[in-house]
């Protein structure tokens, strides 16, 4: 079984062991850790028992596949520190936002095992969409051993084009803020309403997997399956006219596009 490391400890990377942990495909002395903040280092150890390396060249020593899961400011000096320490092929997976392939591999030298991926938080539940682009100096052989390990936390979308990674990045990556957002506003109004929030909550959170469910099950397209809730003169109908007459969808779209943006800012593209 391979050791898989993380150097960055922050909120991805525990929902990633966590989800890989319950898996039950890896054992949680198979994952390694390292972090600046040594005190998040101790306390994932204590809590999830995960090993913790003294630091990222330890980690690199031991480990076979390796997440860079630090915030992507980091990433170059990170990427400066560990390169001398790449030997035996060993895979890397980086999280960085805006940061392309080519310009990894130029931070490493020109080191050729190294693909991006862009998880989400749902990961820790083993629901995560996990979009995944590798380029043609990763063998089959290599990127199917990828699949593999994120396919233990949740479902992988191979992306061909890597121009899409920004705005995959404001999709997938940033889209459980923004549907806990609206679940958090829906809950708030009912208790406004009178509900226990207790009661609120468990009723929103069922509909929220429910209608994934719906959705995902249906053969209509999504921009029609919302109507089969509408009836006219009703009730959602009222909130759906506010809505469209308030621009509520183009307001959401623009906060996407602005994600997208910013994604694209944060690196080279």
């Amino acid at each position: 079984m391979k050791k898989i490391g993380f150097i960055g400890a922050g909120n991805i990377a525990e929902a990633i062991i966590r989800g890989l942990i319950s898996s039950s495909l890896y054992d949680s002395g198979e994952i390694i850790i390292s972090d600046a903040v040594k005190k998040r280092t101790i306390d994932l150890n204590k809590r999830m028992g995960v090993a913790v390396a003294d630091d990222n060249l330890q980690l690199i020593d031991l480990a076979d596949v390796i997440f860079i899961s630090v915030k992507p400011n980091m990433v170059e000096s990170v990427l400066y520190e560990i390169k001398k320490n790449l030997l035996h092929e060993k895979i890397l997976i980086s999280l960085a936002a805006g940061k392309s392939l080519g310009k990894l591999k130029s931070m490493l030298d020109g080191y050729k095992y190294i693909v991006r991926i862009m998880p989400n938080l749902a990961a820790k539940v083993r629901k995560s969409t996990v979009s995944l682009y590798a380029d043609s100096d990763f063998s089959s052989a290599r990127l199917e051993s990828v699949k593999k390990i994120l396919s233990a936390f949740g479902r992988v979308f191979v992306i061909e084009d890597e121009l899409l990674m920004p705005s995959i990045t404001a999709l997938s990556g940033s889209a459980p803020a923004y549907y806990v957002m609206m679940a958090n506003a829906l809950i708030e109004f009912g208790v406004e309403e009178g509900m226990e929030r207790e009661l609120a909550t468990k009723m929103i959170l069922q509909t929220m997997e429910g209608a994934a469910l719906w959705a995902e099950s249906s053969k209509i397209p999504l921009s029609e399956l919302w109507q089969q809730v509408v009836t006219p003169g009703g009730t959602t109908e009222a909130g759906i006219n506010h809505f469209t007459k308030n621009k509520f969808l183009e307001t959401f779209v623009e906060g996407l596009r602005l994600a997208t943006k910013k994604a694209k800012e944060m690196g080279d593209g």
